[in-house]
């Protein structure tokens, strides 16, 4: 019997290593595992901004995350979370981006131009 339960409590302290579940905030967040500092399930706006302005203009050139991935040497997974507003892109991975898309790197700012960002 003690084997058993013990055998339990091992198979869900396994499970709610890999998917634990919070409040922090009145947001819901997921850690990966128990004790994990919790990451807010939302974006920053300003990274959420760049992503769809990217996918817009990755879109407009009918191109699939995989050909522009790519085109400007990411992985696929990076233009993802980029797009998603996940990654802060660093400089070199801009000019990557803008050379993938064939444009200039500053098409990829002009998001900002306005001042609500």
């Amino acid at each position: 019997m003690l084997d058993s339960v013990t055998s339990i409590a091992v198979r869900l302290a396994m499970w709610c290593n890999r998917l634990c579940t919070a409040v922090h905030g009145g947001q819901m967040v997921a850690a990966v595992r128990v004790g994990a500092v919790p990451v807010p399930d939302r974006p920053d706006p300003t990274l959420h901004a760049f992503g769809m302005h990217l996918r817009r203009l990755r879109e407009a050139q009918g191109l699939t995350l995989e050909e522009l991935a790519d085109r400007s040497g990411m992985s696929f997974r990076g233009v993802v979370y980029i797009e998603h507003g996940r990654r802060n892109p660093s400089l070199t991975t801009v000019l990557n981006l803008a050379r993938g898309l064939q444009i200039a790197p500053s098409s990829l700012l002009s998001v900002f131009d306005t001042p609500d960002l």
